[in-house]
């Protein structure tokens, strides 16, 4: 995908934080990029250099209504699946220990021309629920969010098929590892 694609998924999921924002259902704000100002200019203008040796966070990062937290990258392709190394390990080691937490973590994701939100706990076990490291378009259609000029990716368009299709997926995972 290249840097204007992602750019316009980028500008959409933030056009959905500030739909949330002003009807009070969130404040989700963009992580930004760890960079270093070298040299400013008169013009208001500046050179800078991004810290390629800090850990990348995770793209967004806020507070729901209900008071959890909320973290999520975001990720898009113009491929038919999307691959699970796409996040790095520090960003999946983030959205690890903020599930942990009880917050909302998961992967925005806009795979050729679906726009789903996935929960973190799939992403995180797509070997175990798939049987391989990806997720293809027509699987991520589960999660798929309503896109009317603005990416509401806490607006499944059947929450009720994500929620038993998480609860079903987490009793297989349970029962594979002997909990149950």
């Amino acid at each position: 995908m290249n840097n204007s694609q992602g750019a316009t998924f980028e500008k959409m999921i933030l056009a959905g934080c500030a739909t949330y924002k002003k009807k009070g259902r969130a404040l989700i704000e963009k992580t930004p990029e760890p960079c270093k100002i070298i040299k400013k200019e008169p013009n208001g203008r500046a050179i800078v250099q991004f810290q390629k040796n800090n850990k990348a966070q995770c793209d967004f990062k806020g507070v729901l209504n209900d008071n959890r937290a909320i973290v999520f990258e975001a990720k898009a392709t113009t491929e038919k699946r999307m691959i699970q190394d796409r996040l790095s390990s520090a960003q999946f080691e983030q959205l690890t220990e903020y599930g942990k937490t009880g917050a909302v973590t998961g992967v925005c994701v806009l795979i050729n021309k679906t726009a789903a939100f996935i929960p973190f706990v799939i992403w995180s076990n797509m070997k175990t629920i798939y049987e391989r490291k990806y997720i293809t378009e027509e699987e991520a259609e589960v999660f798929q969010v309503e896109t009317p000029a603005a990416i509401h990716f806490l607006n499944y368009v059947n929450a009720n098929e994500v929620g038993e299709f998480i609860e079903q997926k987490l009793h297989e995972i349970a029962k594979d590892r002997g909990f149950l």
